[in-house]
């Protein structure tokens, strides 16, 4: 099996420890309108890159929350005042 080599990574070629520490923050951007506008292509291409090549990564895919679950929990805690939401089994 071959690895694939991320152009941009805060560990060097392949993502790593600190990486993955701080890509849930990432994949959550999608779920909130006042968050999306912060991947500015022209301000922050890095930014930009480095999400999309996350989202290619297996160890990411196998653990992704779908954009929809983090919706519905936000609207769940936030919105309708239920605390105890559960984000897992959101659907």
């Amino acid at each position: 099996m071959s690895v694939k080599s991320f152009s941009i990574t805060l560990s060097g070629t392949n993502p790593g420890m600190l990486d993955y520490i701080i890509w849930p923050w990432f994949e959550r951007f999608d779920s909130r309108e006042n968050t999306k506008k912060l991947f500015d292509d022209t301000e922050f291409p890095s930014l930009k890159e480095w999400v999309k090549e996350m989202r290619t990564d297996p160890a990411v895919q196998a653990c992704a929350i779908p954009t929809e679950w983090y919706i519905e929990y936000t609207k769940l805690c936030y919105t309708e005042g239920k605390p105890e939401g559960q984000l897992v089994g959101v659907n």
